[in-house]
């Protein structure tokens, strides 16, 4: 939609779910303290997380929500340091727009490819 206009398209999809209970994700006062959930649905896939960053009118802002999502995932179950979450999104990200389609209002929706690595 980055013209303004967008292609609709109809389709049948299987879905599966998983609910992550927050009782599941809480630490022990031990651990490096609570966990930072997403505040956006997280898509898996074989090969990669992505996360997502929605803001309205402002795509920086957008990108950078993304970026700071999957750094969540990165420090609180990968137990990265803040630091390296950055920098291994700088080297292995994927950044970009899924949603644009009035860049000077609406929302914007921003997504980060994080790449699974053994």
């Amino acid at each position: 939609e980055i013209s303004g206009t967008g292609v609709e398209i109809g389709g049948h999809v299987l879905l599966s779910c998983d609910v992550i209970k927050k009782s599941d994700l809480e630490r022990s006062a031990e651990d490096r303290g609570p966990v930072k959930r997403c505040s956006y649905p997280v898509t898996e896939t074989e090969e990669y997380w992505m996360t997502h960053g929605v803001v309205t009118e402002n795509i920086p802002q957008t990108t950078t929500v993304a970026c700071e999502e999957a750094a969540k995932i990165l420090v609180d179950q990968w137990d990265f340091s803040p630091e390296e979450a950055y920098m291994f999104l700088s080297v292995k990200g994927d950044v970009g727009l899924c949603q644009a389609c009035h860049p000077d209002k609406g929302t914007q929706i921003a997504r980060m490819i994080v790449p699974k690595v053994d």
